[in-house]
């Protein structure tokens, strides 16, 4: 019953940056509508931003509010699709030096997809210790 209660805790505090970025997302979203009246062509920006501020604020929604496998399942994707960012970003992984020197650098973006899966089935693990999957799948 700790564990799961751990579990269920970290989870939230995961969730909390995705909420705020999700927020921060719409405001952009609203401001970017305020400017593009004139510019039409600008609404399709403005229509992205806004369905993903929304899915953002959803996740963050269903990790705090409605917690299940499905809450856990999205707030590990919107990591996931983070964590591919940022290792796009910020490691060059396709340089001819790196490989060639490093050639295990070619696994490193497997890394956060690792801990992705493993807080994933550790949380799912906890969700079944304590009932509430099956409860949700009623």
């Amino acid at each position: 019953m700790k564990t799961a209660r751990r579990v269920r805790i970290v989870l939230r505090a995961l969730a909390v940056p995705v909420g705020l970025f999700g927020a921060f997302m719409a405001f952009g979203a609203l401001l970017m509508a305020a400017m593009s009246i004139k510019a039409s062509f600008m609404l399709a920006f403005v229509l992205f931003g806004a369905c993903i501020s929304a899915y953002l604020l959803y996740t963050a929604y269903l990790v705090w509010f409605r917690y299940s496998a499905g809450a856990v399942r999205h707030l590990c994707a919107v990591y996931s699709f983070a964590s591919m960012y940022v290792t796009y970003k910020f490691f060059p992984l396709f340089s001819p030096s790196l490989s060639k020197d490093f050639p295990f650098a070619l696994l490193l973006p497997l890394v956060p997809f690792v801990a992705m899966l493993v807080l994933y089935k550790v949380s799912v693990w906890s969700l079944l210790k304590t009932g509430v999957a099956a409860a949700g799948r009623q």
